[in-house]
C-alpha cells in the first residue's frame, strides 16, 4: 500500500456515499486500510494489492484501450500505486501519461472520486481497482514503445465491465439544455 492511507480511505468513504450498495463488497478494504500500520507493500500479505485505472474517453464517447499480449484482449490499462502517489487520481494519471501521452487531457472535476472500485482475485489475494474518468477531445495517442496496432478508441459499448461501462454511459451523457424541456 503506497498511497496515504488518507487518500486511500477517502477516495473508499466518498465512493461508498455515492454506491452505499456496495458497502458488503468493499468492507475488507476499508478494514485492511485502517487496521494494517505498518505502512508496507502489498509483499507482505495483509497489505491489499491496490491499482488504478484512467478511463479515457473522447467527445465520440470513444474509450481508450490497449491491447493486452497475455489475455489477447482489449482493455484499460491498470497500473500499481506507486509509493510517491499521494491520491489515487494522481496514480492512476501518471499510469496513463507513462504509457499513453495524450493532449487535451482534463479530469471532471465532478468526477474526483472513482467511477468503480472492482475487486479481482489473483489466487486467494483480493486485487481492488480504483477506476478514474479522463476526457480528451482528440482520438490520439502517442504511445512511446508501444505500437499503433497496441492502442485502440473503442466505443463504449465496447467496456468489457458492465458496470464501469455503465457509470461511464452515465457519466459522458450530453446534459440536456433546460430549456429543450422533455421533448427536445
Amino acid at each position: 500500500m503506497n498511497a496515504t492511507r488518507a487518500a486511500l480511505l477517502g477516495d473508499l468513504e466518498g465512493y461508498l456515499d455515492r454506491y452505499p450498495r456496495e458497502w458488503e463488497l468493499l468492507k475488507p478494504l476499508g478494514a485492511r486500510i485502517t487496521d494494517h500500520h505498518h505502512g508496507g507493500s502489498a509483499s507482505c500479505g495483509l497489505c491489499p494489492v491496490i491499482r488504478t485505472a484512467a478511463c479515457v474517453v473522447s467527445e465520440g464517447r470513444r474509450v481508450l484501450h490497449f491491447w493486452h499480449s497475455h489475455t489477447c484482449r482489449w482493455s484499460i490499462k491498470q497500473d500499481a500505486v506507486a509509493s510517491g502517489d499521494q491520491c489515487m487520481l494522481h496514480a492512476a494519471y501518471r499510469g496513463l501519461m507513462r504509457t499513453a501521452a495524450i493532449e487535451n487531457l482534463t479530469h471532471d472535476p465532478v468526477h474526483t472520486l472513482p467511477l468503480l472500485i472492482e475487486v479481482s482475485r489473483a489466487g486467494v489475494q483480493p486485487i481492488y481497482t480504483y477506476y478514474y474518468l479522463f476526457r480528451t477531445l482528440q482520438e490520439t495517442a502517442c504511445c512511446g514503445a508501444l505500437n499503433s496496432s497496441e492502442v485502440a478508441w473503442l466505443p463504449l459499448a465496447d467496456v468489457g465491465n458492465e458496470r464501469l461501462r455503465h457509470r461511464l454511459w452515465e457519466a459522458t451523457a450530453p446534459v440536456q439544455a433546460a430549456d429543450e424541456g422533455a421533448y427536445g
